[in-house]
C-alpha cells in the first residue's frame, strides 16, 4: 500500500509530514483542510465528523462561521475607527 504523508528531505525533526495522495494532495486543497479544522474546533467534532455530515448542514456550518468571523471584523474596524483601545482577552475552556 502507498503512504500518502512524506517527509521532505530538509525537514526538521518534529514537522508533520505532508500529504502527497489524495484529494488533499495539492497546495490548492490545504484551504479545505483549513476551513474543515476551523469547523470542527467552534463546533467541538472531529474534522472526520464534519465531512461525514450532509452538504446542508456542512454548508450551513460554514455561512454561520463566516459570518461571525466578518461581524467580528466589523466590531474591531468600528472600534479601532473611534480610537478605542482593544485588549486580548484569554478563554479558558
Amino acid at each position: 500500500m502507498k503512504s500518502c504523508f512524506k517527509r521532505s528531505s530538509n525537514s526538521r525533526q518534529g514537522e508533520e509530514p505532508r500529504i502527497v495522495c489524495g484529494p488533499f494532495s495539492k497546495r490548492e486543497n490545504s484551504t479545505t483542510l483549513l476551513m474543515v479544522d476551523q469547523l470542527a474546533r467552534r463546533y467541538g467534532r472531529t474534522p472526520a465528523e464534519i465531512l461525514d455530515s450532509s452538504v446542508e448542514e456542512f454548508v450551513i456550518n460554514w455561512m454561520c462561521y463566516q459570518e461571525a468571523d466578518a461581524a467580528s471584523e466589523h466590531l474591531l474596524k468600528r472600534l479601532n475607527a473611534s480610537g478605542t483601545p482593544v485588549f486580548p482577552t484569554v478563554s479558558l475552556k
